[in-house]
């Protein structure tokens, strides 16, 4: 996909410089910014839950896995030998 940009002169001089500093291109550079902003944004998202689903994830007492039987997870399963 190709997208051709009008950017304010104050923007455009950031853009430059910050591509500059890195040591690659423009296009690269706004490439790299535009995909670090979505998995962030998708990032985000993907760690809400609501307040219903917090508070019934607090409350389980079941597996953690359902191959896992609950009496399969003890001190030692989670710590190991650390005291």
């Amino acid at each position: 996909m190709t997208i051709n940009l009008t950017l304010e002169p104050e923007l455009e001089e950031r853009v430059v410089e910050a591509s500059t500093r890195y040591g690659i291109s423009i296009e690269e550079f706004a490439r790299k910014t535009l995909a670090e902003r979505f998995q962030a944004e998708l990032s985000a998202r993907q760690k809400k839950m609501s307040t219903k689903e917090f508070l019934d994830a607090m409350a389980y007492r079941g597996p953690i896995d359902s191959t896992m039987a609950a009496q399969e997870i003890t001190r030692e399963f989670i710590y190991g030998e650390h005291p």
